[in-house]
């Protein structure tokens, strides 16, 4: 096990807090560190927030008025522009026209394209974007 410097004082890395999955991703969210966990065809999402002060990691079941954009090379956290949009990741996949996303609520995938909408259990038969990030525009 490796160590990592937290409040100034060398300790042991956090343990992993899900085994199995085929994706991880890192992301910063109101001021809290996430890990982001995806298994096989996205059957499974789990997400966990460091404790700084134990360095255990807490499962996280919502993301409040907070929506995730996870790419390979990137995530990052923004506070929902719509209520629609809260309590999301999105994610570089498409079904149909549409861009996917999965609901902490509802715990499915989710895909919207104009007239056409869905929901899937997991992003089998989905499409991935594979050179793919987001962009947040700043019109100020």
């Amino acid at each position: 096990m490796t160590t990592m410097v937290a409040a100034g004082k060398f300790s042991k890395t956090p343990p992993t807090p899900c085994k199995s999955f085929n994706r991880n991703f890192l992301a910063e969210c109101d001021g809290k560190l996430l890990s982001i966990f995806i298994t096989d065809l996205g059957k499974r999402v789990e997400i966990f927030k460091l404790n700084r002060s134990t360095l255990v990691w807490e499962r996280v079941h919502s993301l409040g008025n907070h929506t995730l954009y996870i790419s390979h090379s990137s995530a990052l956290s923004i506070q929902a522009e719509t209520p629609k949009m809260e309590d999301k990741i999105y994610l570089p996949r498409f079904c149909e026209q549409g861009i996917v996303s999965y609901s902490l609520a509802s715990g499915m995938y989710h895909y919207s394209s104009g007239s056409e909408e869905g929901s899937l259990k997991d992003y089998y038969g989905t499409r991935e974007q594979l050179s793919s990030g987001w962009v947040v525009p700043r019109w100020h």
